[in-house]
């Protein structure tokens, strides 16, 4: 079953109550995560863990330029399970 979780900030970890309800022990240490893009682009993205939280990192970069993703924007993403994500941009007026 898919989870839901959104953030705004484009550096806004994968908090760690999130990984401990949503994501199994087993794929907690994954150092990579599929990411799919909106226009169905799939992306190997590399995952770093800071204190109890997890980020983006390795490709992130490269995913928000494609995308034009800069702070005004809103992204939804959403677990799939399996270390896999997909990420939908809303532009400042709200719509994809």
């Amino acid at each position: 079953m898919a989870s839901l979780y959104s953030f705004i900030v484009l550096l806004q970890p994968i908090p760690a109550k999130f990984l401990q309800q949503h994501i199994p022990k087993e794929h907690q240490n994954n150092c990579m995560a599929i990411v799919l893009g909106p226009h169905g682009k799939v992306y190997n993205i590399k995952l770093e863990t800071y204190r109890s939280d997890m980020f983006f990192t390795g490709g992130w970069s490269q995913f928000m330029v494609f995308h034009d993703i800069t702070e005004s924007n809103a992204l939804l993403v959403r677990y799939e399970g399996n270390m896999v994500f997909t990420v939908k941009v809303f532009g400042t007026d709200g719509f994809p």
